[in-house]
């Protein structure tokens, strides 16, 4: 009894203890609260943290509204300390500060943490740092908010090192470089600082090594207070002296006020001649710039002064008119050089010589012979800086003022800066494009030429540039190959008469399908009207003549367009065969007609007939085969032709 006396006593002590802890624990509620260990913080780099503790009666949850940032964990149970991570994510290269504020919620209590992210900022302390030919180092200071590097894979071999080459912050750089032992150049280099997509640059540059410069040249002609000098004048002076032994190059400037100077001359030699005309009855100014090619190796000679003389020479650009024309609305011809410098330009000289040549030779002969006065005639000068031409075969290239080329070998073609000489016809003379004849010829000795033509629907506004070496020595013994000859096939059958080539190949066998639908699209633009792609005498463009007093000589002939057959002319030979001075019937008529269509004249066929005085019977002469291949001359080459709409 005893025991279990004690026993009901123990659980009845027990009962009481609970109870009573139970209404203790109701009598009293505990009071919620949510507490974080920081309200803001900064971040700077992509990848930087920075933590924060939560502490909080109850469960909590993160909220944020950013791209920037990634928050962890996001939510957490009450009752205890939790660490939250804040890692940035995204580099700030905006330019401009930015923040977030990061919002915490446990029931209905709320706080937040200002996170700041200021914009990345790199700064350098110098624009420049500069070393003498001796070398050493140099330092400058980079002020930095976040990461940054230099990029030490480009270093020039003069640059021994930079030091640091990375950092996130605020920073000392030292550079050293090697002694420079060049006189002639200054080494430079551009070192970029880089920070995310953008960079910020420090130039690095250092003094060359000493140079001594040549004596001072002496100027000897023109005398100084010379007269009456030309308006191209030669000039001369006494070669300078190099310490190190260096070459010399020589510049030759001229002013009109001492103020302003311009260059004439640039080359080795100690004489020269000016490659511009210079205004006649005005005062000049020169000076020779003595220049060994290292730095500080300059020396100027005295300033010597001469009066030019009377004008005796084309100024570059000058446009003369050769041949004028009563008629009302005159046909222009524009007759220009290439490859022809300011000395060729004295008046009677090389460019007057070869170009009158060209005039006279194409108003040789008919129909422009008895046509001459519907023609008005320019001569335009156009300095080169070269003589000659370019030639693709010697791989020789020259400075011209168009930029002729030939391509020499076995091959007559030749080209032009075809855009050019256009613009340049037009500033000096006024002319359109469109209905204008260009003659460019070339001053090189060789026999080559080609023609360029735009032929538009209208032929009026067709135009033509035909190009021709100046060839007077450069033959064989057929003179049909010389310069006057060619003038007359490519200016006055090609360029202005807008015909096609009736010479053949022996190689070339029948006409092709292209070959004839090639000359049937220049019959609808009113161009290569000598040829034709039928012998039906009923069809062929020359009909007209049949039957004709005075040109029984006409007929239908196989061959032309460089095809023995499927392609046939007029007459057995002519200009546009082998050069000869002679344009058939056919090219005589076609050329009247467009003579007549731009001067705005009337045209029949009668009228041509009673006024062409030629009516020559080239029957056979020159041929030394029975279907009317001419003797062996290497014929030019075929015209270069656009269609225009």
């Amino acid at each position: 009894m005893h025991v279990k006396h004690l026993k009901i006593t123990f659980v009845s002590i027990i009962t009481f203890v609970a109870t009573a802890l139970l209404f203790a624990g109701c009598s009293k509620e505990e009071t919620p609260h949510l507490e974080l260990s920081t309200t803001e913080m900064t971040l700077f780099n992509l990848g930087e943290a920075a933590t924060f503790d939560i502490n909080s009666s109850s469960a909590w949850t993160i909220s944020y509204d950013t791209d920037f940032l990634q928050v962890t964990p996001n939510s957490g149970k009450g009752g205890a300390t939790t660490t939250v991570t804040v890692e940035l994510t995204e580099e700030n290269n905006t330019g401009a500060d930015r923040q977030s504020s990061i919002s915490v919620k446990a029931g209905q209590l709320a706080e937040s943490v200002t996170v700041r992210n200021p914009a990345m900022m790199v700064g350098l302390s110098t624009k420049t740092l500069g070393f003498g030919n001796e070398g050493g180092t140099e330092s400058f200071t980079i002020t930095a908010n976040c990461r940054w590097n230099i990029d030490l894979s480009t270093l020039p071999e003069w640059i021994s090192s930079v030091s640091p080459a990375e950092g996130d912050s605020d920073a000392e750089v030292t550079v050293t470089v090697k002694e420079n032992s060049n006189r002639k150049d200054t080494n430079r280099y551009n070192l970029r600082v880089k920070y995310s997509t953008e960079y910020v640059t420090l130039e690095i540059s250092q003094e060359p090594a000493p140079n001594a410069a040549p004596t001072a040249p002496v100027p000897q002609i023109p005398a100084d207070g010379a007269t009456d000098v030309p308006v191209i004048p030669e000039f001369a002076w006494k070669a300078s002296s190099d310490p190190e032994g260096d070459p010399i190059t020589y510049t030759v400037m001229y002013s009109k006020d001492r103020q302003a100077w311009w260059p004439l001359y640039t080359g080795s030699g100690s004489a020269c001649t000016s490659g511009i005309a210079l205004e006649a009855m005005t005062q000049y100014h020169y000076k020779i710039v003595a220049d060994d090619g290292y730095a500080g190796g300059t020396a100027e000679s005295e300033i010597f002064t001469f009066t030019t003389g009377a004008k005796n020479v084309y100024a570059d650009g000058e446009s003369v008119i050769y041949l004028n024309s009563s008629k009302p609305d005159p046909i222009e011809l524009v007759f220009t050089g290439d490859g022809y410098i300011a000395e060729d330009y004295e008046y009677g000289g090389a460019f007057d010589s070869d170009i009158d040549s060209a005039i006279e030779a194409l108003f040789a002969i008919e129909p422009y012979k008895s046509y001459k006065e519907y023609f008005k005639v320019y001569k335009v000068a156009a300095y080169s800086k070269e003589r000659g031409t370019s030639i693709k075969s010697q791989n020789i290239y020259r400075e011209t003022a168009f930029s002729t080329t030939i391509e020499g070998g076995n091959s007559t073609y030749t080209e032009c800066d075809y855009d050019g000489v256009f613009d340049f016809i037009r500033t000096h003379t006024g002319l359109q494009r469109k209905g204008t004849t260009v003659c460019v010829v070339i001053n090189h000795d060789y026999y080559a030429g080609t023609c360029s033509m735009e032929l538009y629907k209208n032929i009026a506004e067709s135009n033509a540039i035909a190009m021709i070496c100046r060839n007077k020595t450069y033959h064989t013994d057929q003179h049909l190959t010389q310069f006057e000859n060619v003038v007359r096939h490519e200016l006055g059958g090609h360029g202005f008469g807008l015909l096609l080539d009736e010479y053949i190949y022996d190689e070339m066998g029948a006409a092709t399908a292209g070959a004839k639908s090639e000359v049937e699209s220049s019959h609808s633009y009113n161009t290569g009207l000598n040829l034709s792609v039928t012998s039906d005498r009923d069809l062929v463009p020359w009909k007209h003549f049949f039957g004709t007093e005075g040109y029984s000589h006409v007929g239908v002939f196989e061959g032309g367009f460089t095809y023995v057959s499927g392609i046939w002319r007029s007459e057995q030979i002519s200009c546009m065969d082998d050069n000869r001075p002679y344009f058939n019937s056919q090219s005589r008529y076609l050329i009247v007609k467009r003579i007549m269509e731009m001067a705005g004249e009337e045209f029949t066929f009668p009228e041509f007939v009673e006024k062409d005085v030629e009516k020559t019977d080239n029957s056979g002469i020159g041929k030394t085969k029975s279907y009317g291949i001419p003797f062996d001359i290497r014929p030019l080459a075929p015209p270069v032709i656009v269609y225009k709409e």
